[in-house]
């Protein structure tokens, strides 16, 4: 099965990545701009609060948690933090971010076997796309889904649903159990298991993905044969 081309499988198959934690180590860098931001406004936030409590979610529903979890920030501006949180990252990442080990390796294969490939992350469509383009990376992808395309962050399922939905003008016929969804925090597992998709949990050192019982669970992205895919998604383990 492994030499097998996913094209040649009836129905077609579609691989959607979350972002931030799966294609590039970026959650680290997203923490320090946000720990700049909250610094300023009298709060310490360390990288163990960030990753057990805010790992995967948007920078909005991030700051509304933080507001709530230290009162102390009841009256801080939303609007001005999230600025200063983009600015904070965007230089940061100005020279770009090396790809995740595999991720740049699985991407190409996907795409020699004409696979089509989505984005469905939390972050603004302009912190994907120069990651993306630093890295070579953009030419890829046939749909991505940022945080200001929806209306609800993970978990709710509305951002794969769309992420779906682009998809489809290249596979009409494609449905949501034909997706393999990759992440790597619980919020992201739930919003796709919720679309109906197959949800695959890369292991980290952080995080919480495996707590919301992933279809499978994978610790490097060699393993995303097509013989893994294919089972996922002809007999699926849950």
């Amino acid at each position: 099965m492994q030499g097998v081309r996913l094209t040649t499988l009836n129905p077609p198959y579609a691989v959607i990545f979350d972002f931030d934690g799966v294609l590039f180590e970026s959650e680290q860098l997203h923490f320090e701009a946000l720990a700049r931001v909250f610094a300023e406004n009298g709060v310490n936030m360390t990288w163990a609060e960030y990753a057990e409590k805010y790992v995967g979610l948007s920078d909005r529903e991030i700051i509304e948690r933080l507001v709530r979890d230290h009162p102390e920030l009841i009256d801080i501006d939303r609007t001005t933090a999230l600025d200063r949180k983009g600015r904070f990252y965007e230089a940061l990442t100005r020279e770009g971010i090396r790809p995740i080990d595999g991720a740049r390796e699985l991407i190409s294969r996907l795409r020699s076997d004409a696979v089509p490939m989505a984005i469905c992350s939390g972050s603004r469509r302009d912190e994907i796309e120069r990651l993306l383009h630093l890295s070579g990376l953009a030419a890829n992808f046939d749909a991505i889904v940022a945080t200001e395309d929806v209306s609800a962050s993970k978990p709710s399922p509305e951002g794969y649903r769309l992420a779906l939905q682009q998809l489809r003008a290249i596979h009409p016929s494609l449905s949501a159990g034909q997706c393999v969804v990759l992440e790597d925090a619980a919020a992201g597992i739930l919003a796709a298991k919720t679309a109906g998709m197959r949800a695959v949990a890369l292991r980290k050192t952080y995080g919480d993905a495996e707590s919301a019982a992933p279809q499978a669970v994978i610790s490097t992205f060699g393993d995303v044969t097509p013989a893994f895919i294919h089972g996922l998604i002809v007999a699926p383990s849950s």
